[in-house]
């Protein structure tokens, strides 16, 4: 018996090795699979991050696009402002010129009312005295015969 207790011996510590290289398989195997599980996460997030790098080169080419639309806008808004400014001071100065023109207009007005008045008021002295002494001649007595009509041009 004691060669059948060296081949169960032999046996034993085979069967020891494989037992040992069995759990060395699995503990490897599980190694490999949280390695996986990381390169999966790794890979999941490189993924999001390329994803969101192409998110945000649009954005920025739509938003460089929109920097320079409002740019040009504000640039012509600057140029209608200036020509806005041009004409206002141009307008300022026609009105200057034309009310100017209006007092002078004005004025001359006021000098021929005043001229007009002081000339109605030396007529009005000068001929007061003669229609006074015509309309004494030119009143009639209660039932007197008119005169004759003035004669006719």
């Amino acid at each position: 018996m004691d060669v059948f207790t060296k081949v169960k011996e032999m046996m034993d510590k085979l069967l020891a090795a494989l037992l040992k290289q069995q759990q060395a398989e699995y503990d490897k195997n599980e190694k490999c699979k949280k390695k996986k599980k990381d390169i999966d996460v790794t890979e999941d997030s490189i993924k999001e991050g390329a994803d969101l790098k192409a998110d945000l080169g649009e954005k920025h080419q739509m938003l460089t696009g929109t920097i320079s639309t409002l740019k040009k806008e504000i640039d012509e808004l600057k140029a209608d402002v200036k020509s806005m400014e041009i004409s206002l001071k141009a307008a300022g100065e026609e009105r200057k010129a034309q009310n100017k023109l209006f007092q002078v207009s004005v004025s001359d007005q006021r000098a021929v009312i005043n001229i007009l008045n002081k000339a109605n008021k030396r007529l009005m002295d000068f001929y007061a005295a003669s229609l006074v002494q015509v309309n004494v001649h030119n009143q009639q007595t209660p039932g007197a015969a008119s005169s004759a009509p003035p004669p006719s041009p």
